[in-house]
């Protein structure tokens, strides 16, 4: 290729290419009919040079048809090669105006990468970790510099820019698995309303007091994130990470964290009223006098998590994994804790009124003084709970299992006891059995007036 370009380097050499082409297209128009023309037996001269003339005119228009596609790839080519042109130099002058001093001409700067990135498929990339460098570089969080109260408007323009990403654009980096990188950016009261964040990396992002109403952030990394105060109502962060996260005081009202880990999470007094929580990791989180009404904790793991003094009224729970839960003083009156795992739980002074226990695990489980009037305890296993001073007026406790359980002075008067095994329970008194409604099925201690 090299010696055909050396050969044909002067304009003499492309006249003569130019001239041998048209040379060459004459004969294949003018003797090609001929040779291919060729019928059998006798033929009139007059057939035989319309047959080639029919020829040399299929001919003609299929190389017609083949220059005008030609001319038109060519048109093509050219629009394409000046619009890449044009995109490189937008490119180029937008990053210029991006590093400008002037806050107005860097405003211009992105949103004129943004209208690239919408334009091209092939700059989207490039542009998002052009945009995301900007933030981590010119909104770093340093614990020992002061912090702005509100975000600087070229920061505030740049969240947003990402956050608006076409659907056509995320479905594309989907498909190449990349990840924004927003990790430690300082985005304190920022905008992030219905900002699609899906799967980006916002370890230790501070997002005090941010809005985050309806944000997508399912699959994110926020471990150790801040987003005290912010306002995550109908956020969807199904699967994200947030262990060691801050939402101390949040509002997360119908938010979606389904799988989502919060292993030693705070949420001290965050408002999760309705929040999805199904099959979360909440294990040693911290959700004291946290507001979880009506709240979806199904299949939830929330082993040695601390509930002390939080209001799970009518939340949802059956399945929950609780072993070791503090939940002193929690309002869980009406709650689902069917086939709920509280094997050693905290639960001293919490009102259960009403609450749903059914075939719940509570052996070993502190409920010292706890209310349970009206509960449902219908064959749960109790082997061994402290139940001492407890309220169960009315409780139901059919088939339950109390072996070696700890009833002394707990109130008895109505509890349903038919069928309930207490074998070996302590300090429990004749009068609290005669106090409650037993059947001959019901078992026993040997001693009932012995504490």
């Amino acid at each position: 290729m090299r010696r055909l370009r050396d050969m044909l380097g002067g304009p003499a050499h492309w006249v003569l290419l130019v001239g041998f082409i048209v040379l060459l297209l004459l004969a294949v128009i003018f003797l090609l009919p001929g040779l291919v023309v060729r019928p059998r037996g006798f033929v009139e001269e007059a057939d035989r040079l319309k047959a080639e003339s029919d020829a040399r005119a299929t001919l003609l228009r299929a190389l017609g048809g083949l220059a005008l596609l030609s001319g038109l790839f060519v048109s093509v080519r050219t629009l394409q090669v000046n619009r890449e042109g044009q995109i490189t130099e937008r490119f180029t002058r937008a990053i210029d105006q991006l590093g400008d001093e002037k806050l107005d001409i860097r405003l211009g700067g992105i949103y004129a990468l943004e209208r690239i990135a919408r334009d091209s498929s092939q700059d989207h990339g490039p542009i998002m970790e052009v945009l995301t460098a900007f933030l981590r570089e010119h909104a770093r969080w340093e614990a020992d510099a002061p912090q702005p109260s509100r975000l600087p408007a070229d920061i505030q323009a740049v969240i947003t820019v990402i956050g608006r990403r076409p659907e056509q654009r995320r479905r594309e980096e989907q498909g190449r698995g990349s990840r924004l990188d927003l990790s430690e950016v300082h985005l304190r009261g920022g905008n992030l309303a219905r900002s699609y964040l899906k799967e980006a990396n916002l370890y230790g992002t501070h997002l005090e007091e941010a809005n985050l109403h309806g944000a997508h952030l399912e699959g994110a990394n926020l471990d150790c994130a801040h987003l005290e105060g912010a306002r995550l109502v109908d956020a969807h962060l199904e699967g994200a990470r947030l262990d060691g996260a801050h939402l101390e005081e949040a509002r997360l009202h119908g938010a979606h964290l389904e799988g989502a880990r919060l292993y030693g999470a705070h949420l001290e007094g965050a408002v999760l009223e309705d929040a999805h929580l199904e099959g979360a990791s909440l294990g040693g989180a911290h959700l004291e006098g946290a507001y979880l009404h009506g709240a979806h904790l199904e299949g939830a793991g929330l082993g040695r998590a601390h509930l002390g003094g939080a209001s799970l009224r009518g939340a949802h729970l059956k399945g929950a994994y609780l072993d070791g839960a503090h939940m002193e003083e929690a309002s869980l009156d009406g709650a689902h804790l069917e086939k709920a795992s509280l094997d050693g739980a905290h639960l001293g002074g919490a009102s259960l009124d009403g609450a749903h226990l059914e075939k719940a695990n509570l052996d070993v489980a502190h409920m010292e003084g706890a209310y349970l009037g009206g509960a449902h305890l219908e064959r749960a296993r109790l082997y061994g709970a402290h139940l001492e001073g407890a309220y169960l007026h009315g409780a139901h406790l059919e088939g339950a299992r109390l072996y070696g359980a700890h009833l002394k002075g707990a109130y008895l008067h109505g509890a349903h006891m038919e069928g309930a095994d207490l074998k070996g329970a302590y300090g429990l008194e004749r009068s609290q059995i005669e106090a409650a409604i037993t059947s001959s099925e019901t078992v026993l201690p040997e001693l009932t007036d012995n504490p």
